[in-house]
């Protein structure tokens, strides 16, 4: 069974997340209040995961579920990693922060927003 971009980018996500808070699939099915077996078909590409489990996912890691479906570099996943535990003034310094660096490296009229 060839898993879809967006399963593939779903395991990887859940992976990550469970990695970053170090828990098992084990512990993540019972804070789901779900069977292991559920989230290992899951981690299997096997299940897609059904709305309500999609959003218990992501209230309990604490991120968008639109967060869930995107494929993201490894670079991209450990800034991410460290950023959840900035609070609003030090998360307004990386964003100013970034701005600049995507300024000074893009061309003039292509500026970060």
């Amino acid at each position: 069974m060839q898993e879809s971009n967006e399963l593939n980018a779903l395991k990887h996500n859940i992976l990550g997340l469970m990695s970053r808070d170090g828990i098992s699939m084990r512990e993540l099915s019972l804070a789901l209040d779900t069977s292991s077996s559920y989230i290992q078909k899951i981690m299997e590409g096997k299940y897609a995961p059904s709305m309500n489990k999609l959003f218990d996912i992501a209230n309990y890691f604490h991120v968008p579920v639109a967060s869930l479906f995107i494929e993201k570099n490894s670079l991209i996943q450990e800034i991410d990693t460290y950023l959840v535990y900035l609070d609003k003034c030090h998360l307004e310094i990386v964003l100013s922060l970034t701005k600049q660096l995507i300024s000074t490296t893009n061309p003039k009229g292509h500026e970060a927003k």
